[in-house]
């Protein structure tokens, strides 16, 4: 019997620096998680100037095949601007839009049972996110919003860390 499929999505721009770290959580998850899910990950880049495009081309795919994972990726040049953490209507657009590229690129959405997205810059507790991930309904991991993000996994777990936090305007409930 085929176990259900997993969406692991990421967008990525001028993010070099936090892209081991990330591959790793992304190790992690599959580790923890074959046993119940072929996972699947979806990879958009845009607009990177620090070298991202260029180490997501040369590695995804051979160290997708090295862990037998399948790794979709994509890259375009926008020209969109690139905005601090900040709430700008324009900047909701673009992440929006990159968000959308990204499940996109993924084909049919129907073949997975859950979807997830993985910031490539904000720091999970890995066995938390898999916990998270596992749980049959959002109440069993213990919080309740619709959309879960970096910032509804650091402040339920950790609620007392001051940890600079990308983009707290994707959770909503």
């Amino acid at each position: 019997m085929s176990k259900p499929r997993l969406l692991v999505c990421t967008i990525v721009r001028n993010a070099r620096p936090h892209l081991m770290e990330w591959w790793k959580l992304v190790l992690y998850l599959r580790r923890h998680l074959r046993d119940h899910y072929d996972i699947e990950v979806s990879v958009y880049e845009n607009d990177s100037t620090d070298g991202s495009a260029q180490w997501a081309q040369e590695n995804l795919g051979v160290i997708a095949a090295d862990y037998q994972m399948s790794v979709i990726r994509g890259s375009e040049t926008l020209g969109t601007t690139q905005y601090p953490s900040i709430w700008n209507a324009d900047r909701l657009r673009n992440l929006a839009n990159a968000r959308q590229r990204c499940l996109d690129q993924a084909g049919d959405l129907s073949r997975f049972a859950k979807i997830v997205y993985v910031e490539v810059d904000v720091t999970y507790d890995p066995e938390w996110a898999a916990e998270l991930i596992l749980a049959r309904h959002p109440a069993q991991a213990g919080i309740e919003p619709h959309i879960y993000s970096g910032w509804s996994l650091r402040t339920e777990r950790h609620p007392k860390e001051s940890t600079y936090l990308y983009d707290t305007c994707a959770t909503r409930q």
